[in-house]
């Protein structure tokens, strides 16, 4: 029998681009995403899907439906637990909880505080995340928790833009606190996120401060990961992020804490490359 080579190959191109339409369509739900408003985001632009994608391992996907709530914070997710824990009882694929919270606990700061003070607020929220970890990992022996750090906010660019909007305000609110100041605080909460992974093998951190500075050449500095975190912290904690990176508004001006769709873009590519492209290649199930 005459074999016809391009008829064949016309064939063997069809199935490829059908199994890769088959997997994609099939996608198995592998994270919870759970937290505020950069939560929020992130599952309205499915920030991580789109980099599973382009990793790789688009055959896990993420849920946010009922677990990614604008103006959360670690207290009242830490109370109600049992929200968080139905969506993995009704999800037995998921096996990982992309926490990203704690953000909006921190806006009872102002710059007058002590250190005291400071440090009794990073105390209570470490306690709330630590609460939620706990809940996680009692549903599923499998279940990683990852600790989603946030990146450096802009609370410079946008005041000048808008120093009598929204950003103007929430600068003189907090005691107009530099770039530094803000960025520091921040990192606290980071360093609390980080101490947790002491306490269970199966609690991840993954460090994205200054990778929007990278992407956006402020800085060469790229945040390390686990397990030394090295160089800590990334990018350059006296900068903001890039303003070119948040979520544009009238006028010319920009949200000074939420992000672009590029900007949670690069946001999931880090954790992305740092946790999840080696995780569901040791574990694709």
């Amino acid at each position: 029998m005459r074999v016809n080579k391009h008829k064949w190959m016309v064939v063997a191109v069809a199935l490829v681009v059908m199994l890769g339409i088959a997997t994609s369509a099939h996608a198995a739900k592998r994270v919870l995403l759970v937290g505020d408003s950069w939560a929020q985001l992130m599952w309205k632009y499915k920030s991580l899907s789109t980099n599973f994608k382009s990793f790789g391992v688009g055959f896990a996907t993420e849920d946010g439906t009922f677990t990614a709530i604008g103006a959360t914070t670690a207290a009242f997710w830490a109370g109600n637990i049992g929200s968080i824990q139905a969506q993995l009882a009704a999800n037995p694929t998921i096996d990982c909880v992309d926490l990203v919270i704690g953000g909006n606990d921190m806006w009872v700061w102002n710059t007058s505080w002590s250190e005291a003070q400071k440090t009794a607020l990073l105390d209570s929220v470490q306690a709330n995340l630590w609460a939620i970890c706990q809940a996680c990992l009692a549903v599923r022996p499998n279940i990683q928790v990852v600790l989603h750090g946030y990146d450096y906010i802009n609370l410079f660019d946008t005041v000048m833009k808008d120093p009598f909007g929204a950003a103007g305000l929430l600068w003189f609110g907090l005691g107009q606190p530099m770039p530094a100041q803000i960025n520091w605080l921040f990192l606290g909460l980071d360093e609390r996120k980080k101490a947790l992974t002491a306490y269970n093998p199966r609690i991840k951190y993954v460090q994205c401060n200054g990778t929007l500075q990278v992407v956006g050449g402020y800085s060469a500095n790229i945040p390390g990961q686990a397990p030394g975190y090295v160089p800590w912290p990334g990018g350059d904690p006296n900068l903001p992020s890039p303003v070119k990176f948040f979520a544009p508004l009238s006028g010319g001006k920009y949200d000074p804490i939420h992000l672009s769709q590029e900007g949670y873009k690069w946001h999931s590519w880090m954790a992305t490359a740092a946790f999840y492209n080696a995780w569901f290649r040791t574990y694709p199930y």
